[in-house]
């Protein structure tokens, strides 16, 4: 489940910074690092357009090593920016 159809992401646009709310799968995520996308993924430039894979956690929650709640890899076109996360500058 993506929310591909929901997306913000317009071509050109910078990465969204680390620390910023998304909603990714109908729920409230927060970004936590910017990752390289693996290697041979095919179309990088579609399935990761702005050049970053993003490690998320759902917003709020205690950040806790080994626990099934992070997500990697997640691509720009399957979340969007909270509106009030928007800074007004693209």
């Amino acid at each position: 489940m993506s929310n591909e159809d929901l997306t913000d992401y317009r071509p050109g646009d910078e990465p969204v910074a680390v620390g910023t709310i998304v909603e990714y799968r109908g729920s409230d995520f927060e970004i936590v690092k910017h990752q390289k996308p693996r290697d041979r993924t095919p179309d990088p430039e579609v399935n990761y357009p702005d050049g970053v894979a993003y490690l998320v956690f759902p917003a709020g929650k205690p950040k806790k090593f080994g626990s099934g709640e992070w997500v990697a890899q997640v691509r720009r076109r399957s979340f969007r920016v909270k509106p009030e996360q928007t800074t007004g500058e693209k």
